[in-house]
C-alpha cells in the first residue's frame, strides 16, 4: 500500500482504493498523520515544500476584505443581541410605564448599541465593548 498527496485535490490518496491524480506525489504514513495532525491540532495547512513533499504551514493571514466580512458578521450578531435585550425595556418607556430600573438599563443597552456601532471593523481584533449587565 503507498500513500499520495494531491496539492489539486488537497486530499491524501491510498493506491489499493484510490485512483491517484496526476499530480499526487507519494509520502509515507507517518508524514501523512503528521500533516493531519497539524492541521486538526495547530491549524495548519498543508503546502509544497522546498523538496516537492507536502510540509505543513501558518495560514496566511486574512485579508482586509475576510477581516471587515468576519467583523460585519459579529457586529450584526452584537446588535441584533442588544435590539432583542433593549425591546422589553424600550416598550415600557414608550408607554410611560417604565420603573427609574427599567429606565437606566434602557439607557445602557442604548449606549452599548452605539457603541458598538462605532467599532473599528477593519482591524483584526476589534476592541468591542461590554454589555451590560442584565438585570
Amino acid at each position: 500500500m503507498a500513500i499520495f498527496y494531491s496539492y489539486i485535490t488537497l486530499g491524501f490518496y491510498d493506491d489499493m482504493i484510490n485512483v491517484i491524480p496526476e499530480d499526487a506525489v507519494e509520502i509515507t504514513s507517518e508524514l501523512r498523520m503528521l500533516l493531519i495532525r497539524a492541521q486538526s491540532d495547530e491549524g495548519k495547512i498543508i503546502v509544497k515544500g522546498p523538496d516537492g513533499l507536502p510540509m505543513a504551514s501558518d495560514p496566511p493571514p486574512p485579508t482586509p476584505e475576510q477581516i471587515r466580512t468576519r467583523n460585519l458578521i459579529q457586529q450584526a450578531n452584537l446588535l441584533y443581541d442588544a435590539s432583542s435585550k433593549m425591546a422589553p425595556v424600550l416598550v415600557s418607556l414608550q408607554l410611560g410605564d417604565a420603573t427609574d430600573d427599567e429606565t437606566v438599563i434602557a439607557k445602557a443597552w442604548q449606549a452599548y448599541y452605539r457603541a458598538l456601532k462605532l467599532v473599528d471593523l477593519t482591524v483584526d481584533s476589534p476592541d468591542w465593548p461590554e454589555p451590560p449587565v442584565s438585570q
